[in-house]
């Protein structure tokens, strides 16, 4: 994953971006057109007169944000984006499931970090198959207690 990515990537979040830089290249914006041409290479010597002749493509919006993040296209950068996800669930399997023959394992606090990777990003729970069969005795203890 590239520096420019944040913590916690989210495609969703990229995909709005994208609709929104192509709004602001049909309307002219200034500052998007400087950013298509630094960005894209087929805009490069485009004066804002050409770009705003030219009706915007998503996926030229798209490629631009993937430019501008450090990859060369948004194929790149979307597989960044399921690596750093995957990370996350992996670290989150293993916070999350108990282990009994590791006398040094510390369920409390490491349930307690899993929990709160998942409030801060609860797409890890649907992250993969493994993510989402992960044991949560954290919200099984909230949910027994609150049905009592």
């Amino acid at each position: 994953m590239t520096d420019s990515l944040p913590a916690k990537p989210s495609l969703e979040n990229l995909r709005k971006q994208a609709k929104t830089l192509q709004k602001a290249w049909e309307v002219g914006v200034p500052e998007t057109l400087a950013r298509i041409r630094s960005a894209h290479p087929k805009y490069t010597k485009f004066t804002d007169e050409h770009l705003r002749a030219i009706k915007p493509r998503l996926t030229d919006c798209q490629l631009v944000l993937a430019r501008e993040a450090g990859f060369e296209s948004w194929r790149q950068l979307r597989v960044a984006i399921d690596v750093a996800h995957r990370e996350a669930a992996d670290q989150f399997i293993q916070l999350g499931c108990l282990c009994y023959d590791d006398p040094h394992y510390d369920h409390r606090s490491f349930h307690a970090r899993a929990k709160e990777m998942l409030r801060q990003n609860p797409s890890l729970a649907e992250a993969n198959i493994w993510a989402a069969a992960t044991p949560r005795p954290f919200e099984g203890i909230s949910i027994a207690s609150q049905t009592s």
